[in-house]
């Protein structure tokens, strides 16, 4: 996880005390000596930070953090499917699973969170309705995502970087 040297038990415990947070957005190293190279340590590290933070009733965003994950479909898939069984019963967890796509076009993206949402799918009947929810990133890190998505009404692109159509 990345900044994992400060994200623990005592500091979660600490944000909710001293600075009241209400979510939480635990960035899953993927690259840069994470996941690709680690992946039984990263792994290892997690549940702390997401039983903490449901222990004491924030919100925490589980983020599949890399800029080439179209690359790691099947990788992703299969941390998902492990994080959307192990959370399903917990409204308070909520998945991102592609943090910032950079060079990527839109038909990349949305093919890359049509298959991993789908397996976060698999552990609810009720994605829509908020029992598991998933944040998709949007092209180039939302910063044009107009242009990207070839969408014009700001709505729109929102809802884009948000819904992959079932």
């Amino acid at each position: 996880m990345f900044w994992s040297q400060w994200m623990n038990v005592n500091v979660v415990k600490w944000l909710r005390k001293d600075w009241q947070i209400s979510l939480l957005r635990a960035a899953y190293a993927i690259e840069m000596g994470g996941h690709l190279e680690n992946p039984a340590t990263e792994l290892a590290k997690l549940p702390q930070v997401f039983e903490t933070a449901i222990e004491v009733g924030i919100y925490v965003i589980i983020d599949w953090h890399d800029h080439t994950a179209h690359e790691l479909v099947e990788k992703a898939k299969t941390f998902f499917d492990e994080m959307a069984k192990k959370y399903r019963e917990f409204p308070n967890v909520l998945f991102e699973t592609f943090h910032e796509p950079v060079h990527q076009n839109w038909a990349e993206v949305k093919r890359y969170h049509t298959h991993v949402v789908s397996v976060i799918r698999e552990h609810t009947d009720n994605l829509a309705r908020a029992q598991m929810v998933a944040r998709c990133g949007c092209c180039l890190c939302r910063q044009s995502a107009r242009k990207t998505c070839g969408l014009h009404n700001s709505l729109l692109c929102k809802l884009a970087r948000r819904v992959v159509t079932r």
